[in-house]
């Protein structure tokens, strides 16, 4: 018979996943604005609860490690490394939106590449597993594990130089949950090195996500306002331009007919008024003829 588990991490992880699990109902009923900020959040949403399921699956694979296909063993302790890495890439990728830095295509497609790269490499890598049964104790060690800590290490360390390179350009909202996220990381290393079973990475994850909801921009979709992704840029600016040429040209036209109203004016005040010219009709009058010179 097998039953569920419950360690010291199952009540936290949880109330985590209902939360998260609200939120992604909560944010995904509403029509969302198109842009990449929301884009990257609802990747963020995803990959956090399916982080927090794969947490609670960890805990009772482990403990019947020897009873289940090593197949089930094996993705569901690989999918917990790489959603550890891919989370902060992911969140690397929202910092490099709100940061406005140039080529933000190209930057994602190659943080896009690496972490495809890094991820299979995973997946070619031993998988080994500690487990006190008896005293419910389960976690992950070996040359994985390391390469996952490596690599977020340095990705963390990326954000921070972002920060302080780009911190005039990144809105003061959006700059806590990111701070956030790179202290509850390295407590969490702090925690990890001394208490190897105890991660909390994911529940500092569910965190961020829930004080980015309250700091993306336009969350949901706005018909009055126009999208200012970096897609309808050009375009934005080519609608302004023509805006500006039609009213420089307006501005001409009504020059150009003020001049000629003054000129017609100017013409015919300079011009002398005419005298009008009276005639006056002599009257002719006939001699009276009396009846007598007739007769």
């Amino acid at each position: 018979m097998i039953y569920v588990i419950f360690t010291n991490m199952t009540l936290a992880i949880i109330m985590c996943l209902l939360y998260s699990i609200s939120l992604i109902f909560i944010f995904f009923s509403k029509s969302n604005a198109k842009n990449d900020e929301t884009k990257i959040y609802k990747i963020m949403l995803i990959l956090n609860t399916i982080g927090l399921l794969l947490h609670l699956i960890a805990e009772n694979v482990c403990y019947y490690l020897l009873k289940i296909p090593y197949f089930v063993s094996f993705i569901v302790l690989k999918g917990m490394l790489i959603y550890y890495f891919s989370f902060g890439v992911i969140l690397l990728k929202y910092l490099v939106v709100a940061s406005q830095l140039n080529n933000k295509r190209k930057i994602h497609t190659v943080i896009n590449i690496l972490l495809l790269a890094v991820c299979a490499s995973f997946l070619f890598m031993p998988m080994n597993v500690h487990r006190d049964a008896e005293q419910l104790i389960f976690y992950t060690y070996g040359l994985d594990c390391n390469l996952t800590y490596y690599l977020s290490a340095v990705n963390i360390l990326i954000m921070i130089a972002i920060l302080a390179f780009q911190y005039k350009k990144i809105p003061r909202k959006k700059i806590i949950p990111l701070i956030l996220f790179v202290i509850g990381c390295t407590i969490s290393v702090i925690i990890q090195n001394k208490y190897p079973h105890i991660t909390i990475v994911d529940l500092v994850e569910a965190v961020i996500c829930c004080l980015m909801y309250f700091t993306i921009e336009n969350p949901y979709e706005n018909k009055e306002e126009p999208d200012l992704s970096e897609e309808t840029i050009e375009e934005k600016y080519r609608r302004l331009r023509e805006a500006r040429l039609k009213e420089i040209e307006e501005e001409k036209r009504k020059q150009a007919e003020a001049a000629l109203t003054e000129g017609l004016a100017a013409e015919q005040t300079s011009q002398p008024e005419a005298t009008p010219v009276i005639v006056e009709s002599e009257e002719v009058s006939q001699p009276e003829t009396s009846s007598e010179e007739i007769l």
